[in-house]
């Protein structure tokens, strides 16, 4: 994992030209692009839309589009969840929250966990599993550190296969410390990623205990990461749920995101009048739908070798 990191953030640092690493470029099959787009009103999903109903612009440019689908896509699963000083004295809630969430699951989503570990280490506690699957948490651990950026970088570079799709959704208080990459180096990853993320923003009255050894959070902490954080999980399509401070239900929060995320759409289409390389900028609308929340990522960086190769 850490090898992983380093090699992200070296792509961070030298991709401003030329995209990111394989991996961060939004992926394109037969020439189609796959958008994940939710339209809610309020807090209810909008259902029964078509192709006809949206309205997509490529870098400013009229798309058609050519297929909606929804529910049946298979979904690969992963959930970050804190195991800084923040969260001290839930790790047993945390245990039992995760076989909770394993079970909203469908037989064809797949579930993975990224936990925090000492030594600036994110930990995947098991790897991807089906719901059905025997969860390995018995050692999960609370730790001195909370590098969030790092676990972020780790999620979204995931790239899922053909005909499914990604679900990010990070329980944490957003408060990075001992991380490698910063909020801002993350939001230029979530812009070519191929994930939906969804923070949900936790805190605990019983944080650090008093005098317990090595409870401490690092030098270093990124001031304005939570704020950046919202922007990134923006960026993605998703959003950041503070509904929750204070009083954190996990299960509760990942249920209501994953329902919407089922209900949401996914369209496709075969950019036309556009350059195929370079940065596409994406707009969708509902315009038979005003008063409707549509949220979509922003865009994609298109490779002409790229889709030569997959073609």
């Amino acid at each position: 994992m850490r090898l992983l990191v380093a090699g992200c953030v070296s792509a961070v640092s030298w991709g401003t030209t030329g995209g990111i690493v394989v991996g961060q470029t939004f992926r394109a099959r037969t020439d189609t692009v796959t958008v994940s787009v939710s339209v809610t009103r309020g807090n209810v999903a909008v259902t029964g839309l078509g192709a006809d109903d949206f309205e997509l612009l490529d870098n400013g440019v009229a798309q058609v589009v050519e297929a909606v689908t929804v529910e049946g896509v298979p979904v690969d699963v992963t959930v970050v969840y804190d195991t800084s000083p923040s969260q001290a004295g839930r790790l047993e809630r945390l245990k039992a929250d995760i076989r909770h969430i394993a079970a909203v699951l469908r037989p064809t989503d797949l579930l993975r966990l990224l936990i925090f570990g000492d030594n600036r280490q994110v930990v995947d506690v098991f790897g991807w599993q089906p719901a059905s699957a025997e969860l390995g948490l018995e050692a999960i651990t609370a730790v001195r550190i909370s590098p969030v950026n790092d676990a972020l970088l780790i999620s979204l570079i995931h790239r899922p296969g053909v005909g499914r799709r990604h679900l990010v959704v990070a329980l944490t208080d957003g408060r990075d410390a001992g991380s490698a990459v910063s909020a801002s180096q993350i939001r230029d990853v979530a812009e070519r990623a191929e994930s939906v993320l969804h923070l949900v923003m936790m805190t605990n009255a019983s944080v650090s205990p008093s005098g317990g050894a090595g409870y401490f959070l690092p030098v270093g902490v990124e001031r304005n990461g939570p704020e950046l954080l919202r922007e990134v999980a923006e960026l993605t399509g998703g959003r950041v749920h503070d509904r929750f401070l204070g009083s954190p239900d996990p299960v509760k929060a990942f249920k209501a995101i994953f329902d919407a995320f089922r209900a949401s759409y996914v369209l496709r289409y075969t950019p036309a009048g556009v350059a195929l390389a370079g940065w596409h900028d994406i707009q969708v609308q509902v315009p038979g739908q005003p008063t409707a929340t549509v949220r979509a990522r922003r865009g994609y960086s298109g490779r002409v070798e790229q889709w030569r190769h997959e073609r």
